[in-house]
């Protein structure tokens, strides 16, 4: 490695680092309560989302909390639009699950309404696709929904290795190219001004890790999107439908 690589290898690691402190060491909380779950952030994240999502240009990466109530994803109270999502055939895949909680908890924490679900999407050839895309202060915002599992925390250790730092760096380098990726194939119709791409964890050093190696991706990657990462609590089940 040259001096300068170096350099800026080490750069992007206090980065990191900072970041890293900033989002999870104690600061003040908000915490909403709701039916079937309740719903915790970094108090200084609370009004930067929707600066976040406003902004054409620049992207980042936030943290939150879900701490879940129902027993079983059958026993959750869901909204009519995530019924029609559940209900909607997607484009394949396990994770129809995910992608209806991380709806409800846009929509129940920030008011989202559900625009299109995956299938209903159109682009202009095939390629990388998005989940689905919701509006939010009348913004048309696409979301593209991911599970970082860390197999210790669903007490399947002795199966499946830890969870490494180069993984959660190889899953964010294939989302985030998906994602600018599947920007570029909307139909102008269908298209959204930002997207997101939440990432639903199994605990909070996963949660930590993903922090870290975001900032270690290559700038280009970055470009506009919001990254949001979900510490998601007693949902095992998230993990596994």
């Amino acid at each position: 490695m040259t001096a300068a690589a170096a350099a800026v290898s080490a750069a992007a690691a206090a980065r990191a680092a900072a970041a890293v402190a900033c989002a999870f060491d104690p600061v003040p909380r908000c915490t909403s309560l709701f039916r079937d779950f309740c719903f915790t952030t970094n108090i200084l994240d609370s009004g930067r989302f929707k600066r976040l999502l406003a902004d054409p240009e620049h992207g980042g990466i936030l943290w939150n909390v879900f701490e879940n109530y129902a027993s079983s994803p059958e026993s959750f109270h869901l909204s009519a639009a995530g019924r029609h999502m559940l209900n909607t055939p997607n484009a394949g895949g396990n994770s129809i699950w995910s992608e209806v909680i991380s709806y409800e908890i846009f929509a129940t924490a920030f008011r989202a309404k559900l625009l299109h679900t995956e299938t209903e999407i159109e682009y202009a050839m095939d390629g990388k696709i998005t989940d689905y895309s919701m509006m939010i202060d009348d913004r048309n915002i696409g979301v593209s929904v991911t599970r970082l599992i860390d197999f210790r925390d669903l007490d399947y250790a002795k199966y499946n290795p830890a969870l490494t730092a180069t993984e959660v760096r190889r899953l964010l380098h294939k989302k985030m190219y998906g994602v600018i990726a599947s920007s570029k194939l909307v139909l102008k119709r269908h298209r959204w001004e930002k997207q997101i791409l939440h990432v639903l964890t199994t605990s909070r050093s996963a949660a930590r890790e993903v922090f870290a190696q975001y900032w270690q991706l290559p700038q280009p990657l970055l470009a506009n999107t919001v990254v949001v990462v979900t510490e998601c609590n007693r949902a095992s089940w998230l993990f596994v439908k």
